[in-house]
């Protein structure tokens, strides 16, 4: 069975740290410390949410990077996957292939951004959309 890959996770770990570095610094952060709030529930309920908005828009904006990459990694190994269509397609001038792989990439970071975009509706009650 294969592993999982996490090599990002240390990336999204150092941002999730400055994002709550951030938050914890912040008024309403000292006052619940105040109040007597025990130190987990304050990092659970009240500095966690407020971070997540950093790693969400973080994620949508790796999206299109992945997809970027697929066609460095699909390539030279010889996988099948869009990334080596869109090679092949380039290196034989089919224009109608072509457009048909980069709309494709426009769709899908469309999609995450607008997925993202939801995910901010529910994470944080300040945004709303009408």
């Amino acid at each position: 069975m294969p592993r999982p890959k996490i090599s990002g996770a240390a990336f999204y770990a150092r941002l999730l740290r400055t994002a709550m570095l951030d938050v914890l610094r912040s008024d309403y952060i000292r006052v619940a410390r105040a109040k007597g709030v025990p130190r987990w529930k304050v990092i659970l309920r009240h500095a966690f949410p407020n971070c997540t908005n950093v790693l969400v828009t973080q994620l949508g904006l790796d999206i299109g990077f992945f997809l970027s990459g697929v066609l460095l990694i699909e390539v030279p190994f010889s996988w099948p996957g869009i990334g080596q269509q869109a090679w092949q397609a380039i290196t034989n001038l089919d224009v109608p292939l072509i457009l048909g792989t980069v709309l494709f990439g426009a769709v899908a970071i469309l999609g995450a951004n607008i997925i993202v975009d939801v995910v901010y509706a529910f994470i944080d009650p300040r945004v709303r959309y009408e």
